[in-house]
């Protein structure tokens, strides 16, 4: 994930000019190189600034607002997210982020991740990183069992799939056990298959739904 240039590292983030969009008004603590500029408003960005980081939760909701308010558009995009939300990752790339790490797991990277981000290379989680893989592969053959499937119903097939029960699966989505057994039975209704089974089948390409009437 870590890119090498023949300027000195330190020289380059120390010019780079970063807006930070915190949900709690709080400067990351692995921000340690890179001076950043706190802002609220999106009118505030300058055709000068270089990346924009949204740091928190629920950061694409941010990016929505400040995409629909910003006067002069907006730089580059990361986002640094305190966990990992399938629908916020979806719907921060669907709104223009180049970059998004996990605090807890890649926040040592920040300072270089944003250099990357204002040169336009992406820098992603490698969970995200192989997601994404794994759907660009999928996208053509996907199963058309699949397309009624909300990106969160994807989520909890893909762990079902891959061997977790209910409380695993908890466990990894930050989800109470009886929300997830809530989406497996919407998930099922929606592939109209009889239970974990089939779904897993139709999930990996190997069942087709019956066809609706």
């Amino acid at each position: 994930m870590t890119q090498y240039f023949d300027i000195p590292l330190t020289s380059c983030v120390t010019t780079l000019s970063v807006v930070l969009v915190s949900q709690h008004g709080v400067t990351p603590a692995s921000l340690s190189k890179v001076p950043a500029r706190l802002v609220e408003d999106p009118r505030e960005i300058r055709r000068s600034d270089d990346v924009v980081l949204f740091y928190g939760a629920n950061m694409a909701r941010e990016m929505t607002r400040f995409l629909a308010e910003a006067e002069k558009g907006l730089p580059p995009a990361m986002v640094l997210a305190n966990r990992l939300d399938w629908d916020d990752v979806s719907l921060a790339f669907d709104r223009g982020a180049i970059s998004y790490l996990l605090e807890n797991r890649y926040a040592f990277l920040l300072d270089e991740a944003l250099l990357c981000t204002a040169r336009g290379a992406s820098i992603l989680d490698p969970a995200i990183a192989a997601e994404r893989l794994r759907r660009a592969s999928r996208a053509r053959a996907e199963p058309s069992c699949m397309a009624n499937l909300s990106p969160r119903e994807r989520e909890v097939m893909h762990l079902l799939a891959s061997g977790l029960g209910v409380r695993e699966i908890a466990a990894e989505t930050f989800l109470a056990e009886k929300t997830v057994r809530n989406h497996l039975s919407r998930i099922y209704g929606k592939l109209q298959v009889r239970g974990q089974a089939e779904a897993i089948l139709c999930w990996l390409g190997h069942l087709e739904a019956p066809a609706g009437p």
